[in-house]
């Protein structure tokens, strides 16, 4: 995975950038040392960092540069102005990312010792090599590519909806497509929708079926976030989903496709991921599954079956019928036992 090169702050910058904060909370998350809330750095709301980001974003042939700071020795930090604000940006000669290690104001025609330009100057060299990003600067970065990877695996994912959707309503039924790793490619799973519309003297609606096929990782975190995400794509409230034997069902609305397919491509040009959308029963499980996957926000299954991610206090809800029927067999058997 390669990282964005776009110019984003040190964590060393951010410490002693105390003025120009438009966002509270943003220097608040910043006093506090809270850097995932503050994810992704190159995005925060200050004016040098913004005009940074708008000069050195993540194409460097879009770059609009304004030349060398002469103080800046022997790191060639690059000039950003933004009104009063002033800010150097270092690029790292191994991976090309802009790293923004100073910004500080313009004062007194520069003749201020408080002044951006001053400060460098009266900079020893080994203060300004200590303006360098650091390992934890590093990590960071290595975090939030990781986490844009996958965000942009999810919206693969998404598109991948919209073509098994648009065969299954054509065909019947799609044909079996590989979902790739997010980072090595390799297949993790083939995937086929089967759709079908009924009208029932009743109620007319669309039954769909998802079958996850050659899973090479059935209990893994990612196979979970795969299944979910594409069965989000097409129903999202989670207890709409049937599960038994690894084949996902749901019953919708006549419409519900054509509707889904609208807000999905939607999405997608928004570059948006879509969430699950929380149930509105309460639903027995195994206990030994609750607390682990509640904490990893991975999808388990209810007694009834219905495939779900426990992210609400089941209090609040009534109990799903099914699951209390089948509990109060598993009671009865339990007793005469």
């Amino acid at each position: 995975m390669r990282d964005n090169v776009q110019a984003r702050p040190t964590l060393h910058l951010l410490k002693g950038l105390d003025e120009g904060w438009t966002d509270s909370c943003q220097r608040r998350h910043i006093v506090e040392e809270r850097w995932k809330e503050l994810h992704p750095l190159a995005r925060l709301d200050h004016p040098a960092l913004t005009k940074a980001v708008g000069q050195f974003g993540p194409d460097p042939s879009d770059d609009i540069n304004k030349g060398t700071i002469s103080c800046s020795g022997d790191l060639h930090l690059l000039k950003v102005r933004a009104g009063q604000w002033r800010a150097g940006v270092w690029t790292d000669p191994e991976t090309g990312v802009r790293w923004v290690v100073a910004a500080g104001l313009a004062k007194g025609g520069h003749g201020d010792a408080d002044d951006f330009y001053e400060q460098l100057k009266a900079m020893p060299g080994p203060a300004l090599q200590a303006l360098l990003p650091t390992r934890q600067d590093h990590t960071l970065l290595r975090r939030e590519t990781a986490a844009a990877r996958m965000i942009e695996w999810r919206l693969d994912l998404q598109r991948l909806v919209i073509e098994l959707l648009d065969q299954a309503m054509t065909q019947g039924s799609s044909d079996r497509t590989k979902v790739a790793h997010p980072t090595t490619g390799v297949p993790m799973a083939m995937v086929c929708v089967t759709w079908s519309a009924h009208d029932e003297p009743d109620y007319d609606y669309e039954d769909i079926v998802v079958e996850f096929f050659d899973v090479a990782q059935p209990n893994s975190n990612l196979t979970d976030i795969m299944q979910v995400q594409i069965l989000t794509a097409i129903a999202p409230p989670s207890q709409d989903w049937d599960v038994a034997g690894g084949i996902y069902s749901a019953l919708e609305g006549h419409g519900h496709t054509q509707q889904q397919l609208t807000a999905l491509r939607q999405a997608c040009h928004e570059n948006r991921v879509l969430e699950p959308q929380m149930g509105q029963l309460a639903h027995y499980t195994h206990t030994g599954d609750i607390t682990t996957k509640t904490v990893n926000g991975e999808a388990l299954r209810a007694l009834c079956g219905k495939h779900f991610v426990p992210m609400q206090d089941p209090n609040r809800f009534p109990a799903c019928p099914e699951c209390g029927e089948i509990m109060a067999q598993i009671r009865k058997h339990a007793h005469v036992d």
